[in-house]
């Protein structure tokens, strides 16, 4: 992070910086009042999976939280998967065997907080694969602050390795394998996947781990052989966040590591406070144009996410959202404002269509209709000068149950897939200084308070678990348009893995009425990741 960037990660760093200093504070009185020791060394016997090897982590201020630990293979093991004719299978000695042909390109992605501890220093990942297989898309890549990039091991190559530094408020946050159409695997392939902190790959080791409640302020976990690497919980600014530590022989000191974190971060604060007074925001000057449905439009500003990344990035940004509105036109009431629709509009340059369509949408909880405002904001746009879009559509054409994808049609604009193409390949011929940024559907819940589907019997379900009738689940469509993005070269924020937004703290971020669309809180944390994620993607 250079100084002089945003006015949000001064705020961020601040933040994390009092919450480190706060967590020293209150072990250094532990150690003084001797309710802890400073560090504790764990036995290390030859049997490294028994009751014995045990270390005591000193975290009086964790109560209530939990802690990841591992040994040096941070790379979490995956569950037997099955994708586009492409079956993973996890063996016993820590390897995965890749069978079968791909009859599209194959994703296996393990998200969610399955690594969101990793982070703040250089890692290596390696794959250590005797046969090259594939082409340039067929890889191994972390997503790294919700965003895939280019770090990751391409597997044409035989001992693909990759190393790559984190900042010390990165983190990984997903990793997924991608595997090119068409690839056939030979007999017997295997991956042996390694994580580690480093610029060397070393010897594979199976990847060991647990995840565990810390109940009190000395709380007994297992230990590894030579190398620790531990995770605790905090909360900074009400976001779950994570204090690392690592250490060999068996000893864990928490204590220490925090203090180091503090020196770093005061001196990184002390220069970006220096440099506030001259710093400007980053996209200054620049013009965003926000597409999407009710999530984007149905909030006025300054409660839309829209104006809310304008004031963090300082662009000049345009909502130009319909309520109840889908990426693709299957003939509904709201087609005209569909994605597709609305890029044949924007390179006619003619918006009659919407303007006498009828149709009326309304602000959340008011009778006033917004068509006319959006029509006249379209309208007023001159798209020569725009520098960035958002497109943020998914949960009403999942809901629908309108088709994802026509494989004998790429460009179908009755799937939401295909509507996507048509949309950027019409936007981009017509504007090529225009550059994308495509969000994923966001995450959402049902319950008893919300109304349930009429099929679902239980008293709560959300998102990961419910599928339309077409057997499709509403990630299942975030992953399709992240595949479609990446053949455009166009970044995507993952938001449906990388909201923070969970079943058990729905209510921080939703209205109890509501499953769909945040309330103030939820769209305050889209604008903040959105931008933080713009800004680095450009």
């Amino acid at each position: 992070m250079a100084i002089g960037d945003k006015r949000i990660n001064l705020d961020v760093l601040k933040a994390i910086h009092d919450a480190d200093a706060a967590d020293v504070a209150d072990l250094k009185s532990a150690i003084n009042g001797g309710q802890v020791t400073e560090s504790v060394t764990a036995s290390v016997p030859t049997s490294f999976n028994t009751s014995s090897n045990r270390c005591t982590l000193n975290l009086t201020d964790y109560t209530g939280k939990k802690a990841f630990i591992s040994n040096k293979n941070l790379f979490p093991l995956y569950p037997s998967l099955v994708n586009n004719g492409v079956t993973l299978t996890p063996n016993a000695d820590g390897s995965i065997t890749l069978s079968g042909t791909a009859t599209a390109a194959a994703t296996f992605q393990i998200s969610g907080n399955v690594m969101p501890t990793v982070g703040n220093g250089t890692f290596t990942l390696s794959a250590n694969n005797t046969v090259a297989i594939g082409d340039n898309l067929t890889y191994i890549n972390p997503s790294i602050n919700g965003s895939y990039g280019t770090v990751g091991c391409r597997l044409n190559s035989v001992n693909a390795t990759e190393t790559f530094t984190l900042g010390l408020t990165d983190r990984i946050t997903a990793i997924r394998i991608r595997i090119s159409s068409g690839v056939t695997f030979p007999e017997n392939y295997k991956l042996f996947i390694q994580l580690e902190e480093g610029t060397e790959k070393t010897a594979f080791v199976p990847h060991e781990g647990s995840i565990i409640d810390i109940t009190k302020a000395e709380t007994q976990a297992t230990c590894f052989e030579g190398y620790n690497y531990v995770a605790v919980q905090r909360d900074v600014s009400g976001t779950v966040t994570y204090v690392t530590t690592k250490s060999t022989g068996g000893v864990i000191n928490s204590v220490n590591d925090l203090k180091d974190d503090v020196e770093s971060l005061d001196t990184r604060v002390t220069a970006l406070e220096q440099a506030e007074p001259t710093a400007t925001k980053k996209f200054t000057g620049k013009k965003i144009v926000c597409f999407g449905d009710s999530i984007t439009g149905n909030f006025p500003a300054p409660t839309d996410y829209p104006s809310m990344i304008a004031e963090i990035t300082g662009a000049t940004v345009y909502n130009v959202g319909f309520g109840g509105c889908c990426m693709c036109d299957n003939g509904q009431t709201r087609r005209l404002f569909t994605m597709c629709r609305l890029a044949d509009s924007i390179v006619a340059g003619d918006f009659s269509a919407q303007a006498n369509s009828g149709v009326s949408i309304t602000y959340a909880g008011t009778s006033i209709n917004y068509v006319p405002e959006r029509i006249a904001t379209l309208e007023s746009i001159d798209w020569s000068t725009i520098d960035y879009i958002t497109i943020a559509y998914g949960t009403n054409d999942w809901n629908a149950n309108y088709g994802l994808d026509n494989e004998n049609n790429p460009l179908d604009t009755t799937t939401y897939i295909g509507a996507f193409r048509y949309s950027i390949e019409k936007l981009l011929a017509a504007y090529p200084n225009i550059k994308a940024f495509v969000l994923t559907p966001l995450w959402r819940f049902w319950d008893t308070n919300t109304g349930l589907p009429s099929e679902i019997t239980s008293d709560y379900i959300d998102s990961n678990d419910y599928h339309k009738g077409t057997g499709y689940y509403l990630w299942n469509y975030g992953n399709a348009l992240m595949e479609a993005a990446e053949k455009y070269q166009i970044p995507v924020f993952d938001l449906y893995h990388n909201c923070m937004m969970n079943r058990y703290n729905r209510l921080q971020y939703f209205n109890a009425t509501d499953g769909t669309h945040p309330k103030l809180e939820g769209r305050e944390l889209m604008a903040a990741m959105i931008s933080a994620r713009m800004e680095a993607a450009y």
